[in-house]
């Protein structure tokens, strides 16, 4: 072990020490987060009614239909999912569970990265950071979604692809890398880029490039695999939902401009130590150069980051991989740092932290009496006679919706636009027959004012949420997009 590396500098011990601070206060408010009992984003119902639908033997990828439309994405967490859930039905704390195991994993590669360039202190040091980025990515990573299970499969392939064993060549952890980077992807599309970084960077020396052929060649035969398993058993609506449907949206020219500001902003005290650790004098030790495996995929990471944000609908979980790719340098570029500006390091470092948690504080759970008003509704609406469509999310997670806003949206800025309409005009039709008891909307009803069937069998019979609507109703979740029950339609 390098020397640097068995007596860390003090900027990392500090950065350690400030992490491991920040680890233990944000694990004690996650168990909340983990814990509360209604949806924490507007889609997490409906996820939940994907995986539910998995345990009791269901489609989740058929034509899109009033009663369910499955959203654009691969099925390894609906499979988990539903192995929590059960027939019997779980809550939807149990879905969570799989994003904070795949939490746990990220954060442990990070930890090993880390410490396999610049010591123990480095990896703990990444780790807080990308806990710490938390509000910078949405306060996104505990919720009932996609996007902390790929993140972790993400983490963990680059780990075992940048071990010494497969930049030695072993094809074995090669192919380990590929299995768990094709398990990603299944997870979430957006992985692919890592993986193809991770497979091409190991192919770019000689050493390594056994291990890369084994980790392509393994992930497009999983790949290959599961995507026509599925295709054949769905009748081709696998492809339509998780390919077609997305491949075209329009991007978003604010978010595509406004991306890299907002990481510079986000990670400046980084992005100076970056510089700092650059400007090493003549005469010093160089730095040892990072793999391209390694910053092949950190580079992917990022720019899989920027294409999901730059596009319509993308979220602040967009960053998530930016938000990996810099914590996983962090350490070692703090400890590199420090070789070359002491002072300015251990400042920086201590600095890292408020900086990420002040400029992009996390959100913050609903208090007590707003809690209390959700479950006085949820029982409510859970009351009423008649089924009740709830496109903007089922406020009790364990019973079904109807097809989500969401999804609608996704189809109708597609190019699919024959499905789109085949969809429209079944929920046309529905709302025509007054199918429906009632309907909860969370939003205006102008909002779907291109929807004639609705304001022309239904009528607002009382607003839920006392006249706030948006960011400040006391009943939209704490995180996403601020859409909670707003409206209880009845029939005309």
């Amino acid at each position: 072990m390098e020397p640097e590396q068995a007596t860390p500098s003090l900027a990392v011990r500090l950065g350690a020490a400030a992490a491991v601070v920040w680890l233990a206060v944000w694990w004690l408010g996650a168990q909340d987060w983990i814990q509360y009992p209604f949806a924490l984003e507007w889609q997490e119902s409906a996820m939940f009614e994907h995986a539910s639908r998995v345990a009791r033997g269901l489609p989740v990828y058929q034509q899109p239909a009033v009663d369910f439309t499955a959203f654009p994405y691969p099925p390894l967490f609906h499979w988990l999912g539903a192995a929590l859930v059960g027939e019997a039905g779980g809550d939807l704390s149990d879905l969570r569970s799989v994003s904070v195991l795949s939490l746990m994993l990220a954060l442990a590669c990070v930890v090993l990265a880390g410490q396999r360039r610049a010591g123990l202190a480095a990896g703990l040091m990444g780790a807080g950071l990308f806990v710490a980025a938390d509000g910078w990515t949405g306060t996104w990573t505990l919720i009932a979604r996609v996007d902390s299970l790929s993140l972790g499969l993400t983490a963990a392939s680059i780990a075992v692809g940048t071990s010494a064993r497969s930049l030695a060549g072993r094809p074995a952890w090669g192919a380990v890398a590929g299995l768990l980077g094709a398990a990603a992807v299944l997870a979430k599309q957006t992985a692919l880029g890592p993986l193809a970084g991770l497979v091409l960077g190991l192919c770019l020396r000689r050493e390594s490039r056994v291990a890369g052929w084994a980790a392509g060649a393994v992930s497009a035969l999983v790949l290959a695999s599961v995507v026509l398993a599925l295709e054949r058993s769905t009748g081709g609506w696998f492809g339509f939902h998780v390919v077609s449907v997305l491949a075209g949206s329009p991007l978003h020219a604010p978010a595509a401009v406004g991306f890299l500001p907002d990481l510079l902003l986000a990670w400046a005290p980084l992005l100076v130590l970056a510089w700092a650790a650059s400007r090493a004098p003549r005469g010093a030790p160089a730095a040892e150069p990072m793999h391209p495996a390694e910053w092949c995929s950190l580079l992917a990471l990022v720019a899989v980051a920027w294409a999901a944000r730059a596009h319509e609908g993308g979220y602040r979980n967009t960053l998530l991989p930016a938000a990996l790719a810099l914590s996983w340098v962090a350490g070692p570029v703090a400890a590199r740092a420090a070789t070359v500006r002491p002072r300015l390091a251990a400042g920086l470092a201590l600095l890292l932290f408020p900086w990420l948690i002040l400029s992009h504080p996390a959100a913050v759970l609903p208090g007590e009496s707003d809690q209390a008003r959700l479950a006085t509704l949820q029982e409510r609406v859970g009351a009423m006679e008649g089924p009740v469509w709830q496109p903007h999310g089922a406020l009790d997670g364990r019973g079904p919706g109807g097809v989500h806003a969401m999804a609608i949206a996704d189809l109708l800025k597609s190019r699919e636009q024959a499905e789109a309409q085949a969809l429209f005009d079944d929920v046309s039709a529905a709302l025509e027959a007054r199918r429906f008891a009632r309907i909860v909307l969370g939003v205006e009803l102008s909002v779907w004012a291109g929807l004639e069937a609705l304001t022309r069998n239904y009528r607002v019979a009382e607003r839920l949420d006392g006249g706030a609507g948006g960011a400040g109703s006391p009943l939209a979740p704490p995180t996403g997009a601020p859409i909670g029950p707003r409206l209880l339609l009845v029939p005309r």
